[in-house]
């Protein structure tokens, strides 16, 4: 399955549904990264590597929450720094 085919729905309001924007979270990740001085290489190697973990637990899934996504990505992103995995988890909160 490819991951575009895999949509991701934001529950609330409007119960808005989108593609899965591999873009959307190499970005969020990457702001997380930069925030706490991490230097773009790094940035690079992070994001690429939390993307293919997340990647490979989308690929049975047709459709997931944002907030399940959010909370994988979290997941992964702890392992490699907790700290920008702080921010990521954090960044809709007053910090």
């Amino acid at each position: 399955m490819s991951l575009a085919n895999v949509s991701v729905i934001h529950p609330g309001k409007t119960d808005k549904t989108e593609s899965f924007s591999e873009e959307k979270l190499i970005n969020s990740i990457s702001n997380a990264c930069y925030s706490i001085g991490f230097s773009e290489g790094l940035v690079v190697d992070i994001a690429s590597r939390v993307v293919e973990n997340v990647a490979k637990w989308l690929t049975d899934k047709e459709e997931v929450t944002n907030q399940d996504l959010h909370r994988k990505t979290g997941e992964y992103l702890e392992v490699l720094s907790p700290e920008a995995a702080y921010i990521y988890k954090n960044k809709d909160t007053i910090i």
